[in-house]
This record gives structure tokens, C-alpha cells and sequence, in this order.
């Protein structure tokens, strides 16, 4: 799995190469991603909705953000 700093670098690099944000969704996450929630915060999550997050997804929100650029805004 990809970590943060990739990520981050990835991000980076297409900013830069979209200085006027027209890729779709750019004006909104301004190329940055969410901070990473806690284990604390993703049990308050799961009871809350009673749901099981899937472990990649759990990996994701711990190690790499919760929202902002990602793949539905223009990343892929």
C-alpha cells in the first residue's frame, strides 16, 4: 500500500503541473488530503454507523488521510 509521503509527493507533482486547478475537482481539495484519523476515532466511527470498516480502508484512513484529493476528484 501506498503511504502518505508517496502519496503526498504524487500530489505534489500534479499540482505543480496543474498551477490553474482545471483538473476536476482541484479547486476544492486544492491538492491536499485529509489528516489521518486515530484507532480511537475509527471505533467511534464503526459504532456510530455499526459498521465493520474493511482493513484496506481502515489502512487508508490511518496511514494515509480521510478526504481531499483522492481518486473520485480527479487523481486517477
Amino acid at each position: 500500500m501506498i503511504d502518505r509521503v508517496q502519496l503526498s509527493k504524487r500530489i505534489k507533482d500534479l499540482a505543480e503541473r496543474d498551477p490553474k486547478r482545471r483538473l476536476i475537482g482541484s479547486r476544492h481539495h486544492k491538492y491536499e488530503l485529509g489528516t489521518c484519523l486515530t484507532e480511537p476515532e475509527l471505533a467511534a466511527l464503526e459504532s456510530s454507523y455499526c459498521v465493520d470498516i474493511p482493513t484496506e480502508y481502515r489502512l487508508f484512513l490511518l496511514n494515509v488521510g480521510n478526504g481531499g484529493a483522492g481518486p473520485g476528484y480527479g487523481l486517477e
